[in-house]
């Protein structure tokens, strides 16, 4: 497999955009500081295990919703839902590899986001337990 080469279902992003993005003040937000500015990029990318760099799109909906939990779990629920019909029908994916990826995509961000400060007990702003709520929307 050559190193640009993509497999999985996820947008990459190639090296020489991140290193952009870190050192190109032109495409930073006026008056916002690189840390800032670093901080919303990295929130918004992740890194694979072959170390390609891609959009981590369950990751920056939390934020796209204003940290509105109820409307992230919806998110994620329809997420799970999609990659479940997925697995279903693969073969019109073209590759059960694919479907897998998401699904393990998916159930990491969820257990990140149930242990969120590594105390495993994250409350949402209404009181509840992340993990009651998101602990369903995992793919079995």
């Amino acid at each position: 497999m050559e190193a640009n080469e993509v497999n999985f279902p996820h947008i990459a992003v190639g090296e020489e955009i991140v290193t952009r993005l870190k050192s190109d003040e032109s495409l930073w937000t006026e008056d916002a500081i690189l840390r800032a500015e670093m901080e919303l990029i990295e929130c918004m990318m992740a890194v694979d295990d072959a170390g390609q760099h891609y959009i981590d799109y369950l990751r920056a909906g939390l934020g796209d919703f204003d940290y509105d939990f109820d409307r992230y779990a919806e998110f994620l629920g329809r997420h799970k839902r999609f990659v479940e019909t997925g697995l279903v029908g693969a073969s019109i994916w073209g590759t059960r590899a694919a479907c897998d990826w998401l699904k393990n995509y998916h159930n990491a961000r969820i257990d990140e986001d149930i242990q969120g400060s590594g105390s495993g007990a994250a409350v949402d702003a209404c009181g509840r337990a992340m993990a009651a709520v998101l602990t369903p929307l995992r793919i079995v």
